[in-house]
């Protein structure tokens, strides 16, 4: 996303060479907490802390010049002052940053140059820099690093455009240093503008997972459906490669030509956030931080979840999507007696840009294993879900999902678990049954990796039926 005034940018031509061959597969040391799932890009203020905490977000990317506004920053992290860092992290907050391959260096030295290699031997020095100031071993302040930002667009100076090869180079380079000053920093590929884009399919075909942490994307607006979202794990698993995939920056605007016309924005956006939200987890992405606390001008205001222009007010209903939404999901399912809150509960999947939410699930049938009530899906030939997500699993222990159906005509059920592993995000168990007019069990059992699965049921049939569902659990041993 354009963190800068877009202008136009002069870059340097340089011929990719042939892919190399396939590098070493490292696996990274463990010592550095994972990263908060759920965090945001986040420019200074005094009540920062105050503010984020309040929305229950504890992970930040920072925006470089924040720490002392005022000061020149081109996000070169020269004035960044590790003690107001230090009030974060003691406070519980994982910070991330991105470095950035043009500008300047921590001592003012100049990191772009004509030669390539060159320049990804200054993007190293710069890297090492960086990590021996605020990572290093025993005492982390930023535990995460991002090379540069959208390399795939040509609209910011200080971070477009590069080849993926020099992408791939750059973030190989940020690897080495990381191993050199702490292994246990966690660097992330450079995050490309959507998760689809054949940019990307180009690095990790040039072995660029090989050399990270996790895969880096950025996910915005109608960029939520399965055939963008599943597309970095399609590429990595066509070279063989397990790796998380991380989005450093996404989100939905409140504008009216950014949704449907038929919607409200306020409405619109609520629904993003909820879609957003299942969509990452049922992907297994390892994080999600989204884009932007404050803004910061005309552009970045659009984004926002607090109004710098009111004291900081915060921007509803954005921001309670986060905090009441994003932060604070429960698995306390069996039948179905209560209603469903179609935002926090279970979803009806439908396209991010549709003019209404589906209105074909029942959540109050009459038709009930227990209870008074079940689920009713008018099942066609294109299958119909609903998903939900269960948080707060342990991962490596084994876990099963369990669903009562019954069916009618035609209809098939189907029960699914989702997202559970972190380097697999297309993993998935899966069983669906007919059973005309009496009920029985369906049952998927796995072991995560992540700590959540996305438990999704669904309805189809060659011709008319319907499928209902109830009973609904999951258990870990």
């Amino acid at each position: 996303m354009r963190f800068l005034t877009l202008c136009a940018l002069s870059t340097l031509a340089f011929a990719a060479p042939l892919a190399l061959a396939q590098p070493p597969t490292y696996s990274a040391p463990r010592g550095v907490p994972d990263v908060p799932w759920l965090g945001i890009n986040a420019s200074w203020n005094p009540n920062l802390r105050a503010h984020l905490n309040d929305m229950g977000v504890k992970a930040i990317r920072l925006n470089w010049g924040w720490i002392e506004a005022g000061k020149p920053d081109g996000f070169a992290p020269r004035y960044a002052d590790p003690k107001k860092l230090r009030e974060f992290v003691n406070d519980g907050f994982v910070l991330t940053v991105g470095l950035m391959p043009r500008g300047a260096d921590l001592e003012g030295n100049t990191i772009e140059d004509p030669d390539f290699e060159k320049w990804v031997t200054n993007y190293k020095n710069y890297a090492r820099q960086v990590m021996s100031r605020y990572g290093r071993k025993g005492d982390v302040l930023i535990s995460s690093y991002l090379v540069g930002n959208e390399p795939d667009i040509n609209e910011v100076p200080s971070t477009g455009f590069l080849t993926p090869y020099q992408s791939f180079r750059l973030t190989k380079a940020m690897w080495e240093a990381k191993m050199e000053i702490n292994p246990a920093l966690q660097v992330q590929s450079a995050p490309v503008s959507r998760p689809d884009v054949q940019y990307l399919r180009d690095m990790i075909e040039l072995g660029v997972a090989n050399y990270c942490d996790a895969i880096g994307i950025h996910a915005y607006v109608d960029q939520l459906d399965d055939a963008r979202f599943r597309a970095p794990w399609d590429w990595l698993r066509g070279v063989g490669a397990k790796k998380p995939v991380s989005i450093s920056e996404g989100g939905a605007p409140l504008r009216t030509d950014w949704g449907p016309k038929e919607m409200t924005d306020v409405a619109w956006r609520e629904r993003w956030h909820a879609l957003a939200y299942l969509q990452a987890k049922r992907f297994g992405y390892s994080r999600y931080l989204l884009f932007t606390n404050d803004g910061g001008d005309a552009w970045t205001d659009q984004w926002a979840y607090r109004d710098r222009h009111k004291n900081q007010a915060p921007i509803e209903t954005a921001y309670s999507a986060v905090k009441n939404g994003m932060t604070k999901r429960v698995w306390n399912v069996a039948g179905f007696e209560t209603p469903n809150d179609a935002r926090m509960e279970w979803i009806p999947i439908g396209p991010i840009n549709a003019p209404r939410d589906p209105d074909w699930a029942d959540f109050a049938a009459k038709t009930a294993r227990s209870g008074k009530q079940s689920l009713h899906i008018p099942a066609t030939f294109t299958a119909r879900y609903v998903k939900r997500i269960a948080p707060d699993l342990k991962p490596g222990k084994r876990t099963t999902v369990t669903a009562w159906v019954q069916t009618e005509g035609h209809g098939e059920a189907i029960l699914q678990a989702q997202g559970w592993n972190r380097t697999g995000g297309l993993d998935e168990r899966a069983q669906s049954k007919k059973s005309v007019g009496k009920w029985t069990r369906l049952r998927v059992s796995f072991v995560p990796t992540n700590p959540w699965a996305v438990v999704s049921l669904g309805a189809k049939a060659s011709a008319q039926g319907a499928v209902w569902f109830d009973d609904v659990s999951i258990e870990q041993d």
